[in-house]
């Protein structure tokens, strides 16, 4: 039943995540919502900073209502009664309880989660009103980001993570928070109680102390061998936060993903799989084996040496502390022993069927470690368009680490066994036997029916209704603006005097002479930019960006229909070919005297030679301007990709030049789009390892924008109907009970 339940509400909770119009296909939406449910993180969203309040809102409560578990929330609400309340209990994944009750166990655990992500949201808060949010989105993204911190869960509301917020102080309030949650509820009702001494002698806390610090040591020995990565202070900040993630199998990340691939070794890589693979405490919000069993394991092994050494008439015994002094038994042993053994088979599995989709033996085995042990920081190969077979695989690999294996074992063994039944089992010699036998094996044989009839609708139906749905990412009036913006990204490349016919296409001379044959009146990008501090502005929406009207050949910038760096025409569709002269000369040294015109999608692929490169980049400005943390002239802003990758870069320039901005992109806003020239950092050592762009000019694209967001009558339908179905359900399932009893 509650493996079941997992499966199917996860396929209830991708309806409403599809219908919000950003995702490509429904099995991206379902993988998506397994995702939230089981507090893995991983998510196939596509531009996730336009996404509504409520979707998010929608997003996080899946988090909550997984992390907790949907039986633990079940019954501190008093939904299954008292009866079979222990046995649902341990069908989570949880073994044991904090009190006598199983439902007083359940509320305790929610008194202390409510507890918790309080204190957290206002402390977070604080930090990004600081930090220049405003107050409304700083107030929504503290509750959401203090829910999926404390539930291990890895959902943010931005799309670059924690790495967003550029804020040392709010990444120590999410370090302690995810540790917290990471910690046995067990611990907690004694520390609840007074007794903090059990926490200290307890086999998870001195197991956690040991591989924590063992990793480390192995993490920042293999980082040394990295040339951008290996600074003290990017060990500290940037190391620290993602050792902390792993091991509580959070998911926030304060590195990107192409530095997870070009920056880090090797050696630091695989460091970051093990401690995700280990994972927190039992009884916590954590995946993974958990270290709890890692320690019965190594008792396990001091035991047997001690039997081999030990006379055969000694009798060895080996204890423990877990709440109490235990003895270690055999039947723990056996417990630790087969979760072990069916975790790392998942974990091989899930990385030989990566490989075999045709991905990198490293990311594949990082990207299985990441679903199966719901640790959520991935890799790239979860994406998007990625092979349905292996998203379906992921899927269930979420599902079962989630409910570590038992629990979707015995369902899948009951299924084959109604499916398949054996007529011995219910074999009776006599009629009255008989007669009592034939509705017990016709009541399993229905309830198996019905199970193996749900999987087969969620392993067929789904891709069958992910093929057959419409692919929608946003709507019409976004895809307009985009139209628009394809024309006007255009006037910008002209206005820039981006030259194809060069004899590389990439680079422009920055020379004042060529500066000189952009502007009429011998005046250049420079001299612009001394008289309005570094910022270049349009005079209007549908003017070019340059102070002098026209291009470098005289011609109308507004007669140019197709945008040389995307291939978007003036009807907002990506071409098939993407003009293939634009690109960075690898031969060329690391020049101030040339800018290499890229996509924000190359700076967030980058390799080690574009960095420190001057580059120039159009985009949209999301989210919000954030303070920097030293130095108080500078701030941050966020530049999406307006070609629908949805890359993004972080810039950082002096308040002077954001006074250009007149809109940040979110739900219902298109933000203004600028073109930034400026230097490229992969690993910026300004910035403790951070990946950005440090602005030198800034020059206005077209101003931001409101969006209307119609109410689609069609969705609001559906909405209701769901809404009936499911109260109608709650009470049907309350009345049966009360007529049983």
């Amino acid at each position: 039943m509650v493996g079941l339940a997992w499966i199917v509400l996860g396929l209830f909770c991708s309806i409403p995540l599809y219908f919000s119009g950003h995702y490509l296909s429904f099995i991206d939406a379902v993988f998506d919502g397994v995702s939230g449910l089981t507090t893995t993180g991983a998510s196939l969203i596509l531009d996730l900073d336009h996404l509504s309040y409520a979707d998010n809102t929608f997003r996080f409560m899946m988090h909550l209502l997984g992390g907790l578990g949907l039986i633990v929330v079940a019954l501190s609400l008093g939904i299954f009664g008292k009866r079979s309340g222990a046995s649902l209990y341990r069908s989570e994944g949880r073994s044991e309880h904090v009190v006598p009750n199983v439902v007083h166990t359940t509320r305790f655990i929610a008194k202390v989660t409510a507890i918790l992500i309080t204190v957290s949201t206002v402390l977070v808060m604080i930090v990004m009103l600081i930090s220049g949010i405003e107050p409304a989105r700083a107030a929504l993204q503290a509750f959401w980001v203090s829910i999926s911190g404390f539930v291990t869960g890895g959902f943010t509301p931005m799309q670059q993570s924690i790495l967003y917020y550029h804020s040392m102080p709010l990444e120590f309030i999410l370090m302690v928070l995810m540790v917290m949650g990471s910690i046995s509820f067990v611990i907690y009702s004694a520390i609840w109680k007074g007794n903090v001494q059990p926490f200290f002698k307890d086999i998870e806390t001195r197991t956690t102390l040991l591989w924590i610090g063992l990793m480390v040591v192995v993490f920042t020995a293999s980082m040394a061998a990295s040339n951008l990565f290996s600074d003290l202070p990017t060990l500290l900040r940037r190391g620290t936060f993602m050792i902390i993630s792993s091991f509580t199998t959070t998911g926030f990340s304060v590195i990107s993903v192409n530095q997870l691939l070009t920056v880090l070794t090797s050696g630091a890589f695989f460091s970051l799989a093990l401690v995700m693979a280990v994972g927190g405490g039992t009884g916590s919000t954590a995946g993974g084996i958990k270290v709890y069993r890692v320690g019965i394991i190594a008792k396990s092994i001091v035991s047997t040496v001690k039997q081999a050494v030990a006379p055969n008439s000694a009798r060895v015994v080996v204890s423990y502390n877990h709440m109490g002094r235990r003895i270690l038994s055999p039947v723990v042993v056996k417990e630790a022993m087969t979760v072990f053994i069916l975790y790392v088979i998942t974990y091989v599995i899930g990385a030989l069927i990566g490989i075999a989709h045709g991905y990198d033996a490293t990311q594949a085995i990082f990207e299985s470690v990441a679903m199966t042990s719901n640790g959520g920081i991935i890799t790239g190969i979860a994406a998007p368009g990625m092979p349905v077979t292996l998203e379906l695989f992921y899927i269930l690999q979420m599902w079962a680490g989630r409910l570590e294996f038992i629990t979707l074992l015995a369902l899948f063994a009951q299924v084959i066994a109604s499916v398949v039944p054996r007529k011995s089992r219910f074999h009776m010699n006599n009629g009255a036997d008989h007669g009592k036998g034939r509705p017990r094996s016709r009541e399993r044989h229905l309830g198996g029916t019905t199970m193996a009839v749900l999987l087969a609708l969620v392993l067929v139906g789904a891709p069958l209704l992910s093929s057959c749905a419409p692919t929608h990412v946003l709507s019409d009036d976004a895809v307009v603006a985009d139209a628009a913006s394809g024309e006007q990204d255009a006037q910008a490349g002209q206005d820039t005097s981006v030259s194809d016919d060069s004899a590389e296409g990439a680079m422009l001379d920055d020379s004042p002479a060529s500066d000189a044959n952009v502007s009429e009146g011998g005046e250049g990008i420079e001299g612009a930019a001394e008289q309005t501090p570094d910022v270049v502005h349009a005079e209007s929406e549908h003017e070019p960006t340059d102070v002098t009207g026209q291009s470098a050949d005289g011609s109308d910038p507004s007669e140019q229909l197709q945008d040389v760096d995307t291939g978007i025409d003036e009807a907002g569709v990506v071409a098939d070919e993407v003009p293939k002269d634009n690109r960075v000369n690898t031969s060329q040294l690391p020049d101030s005297s040339f800018i290499y015109d890229a996509s924000i999608a190359d700076l967030e692929t980058a390799d080690p030679y574009m960095n420190e490169q001057t580059v120039q980049v159009v985009g949209e400005v999301v989210g919000d301007r954030i303070d920097s943390e030293f130095i108080g002239d500078d701030c941050w802003i966020l530049l999406q990709a307006t070609d629908k990758s949805y890359s993004e870069v972080s810039v950082i320039m002096p308040y002077s030049m954001s006074s250009v901005i007149d809109r940040y992109g979110s739900y219902g806003n298109i933000g203004t789009k600028i073109q930034v020239r400026g230097t490229f950092h992969l690993a910026c050592k300004d910035h403790e390892g951070l990946s950005d762009l440090h602005a030198e000019h800034v020059t206005l694209v077209s101003p931001g924008a409101e969006m209307s967001s119609p109410v689609n009558s069609g969705n609001l339908i559906w909405g209701i109907v769901l809404l009936v179905l499911s109260l109608v359900s709650i009470f049907s399932y309350n009345y049966l009970r009360e007529r049983q009893r």
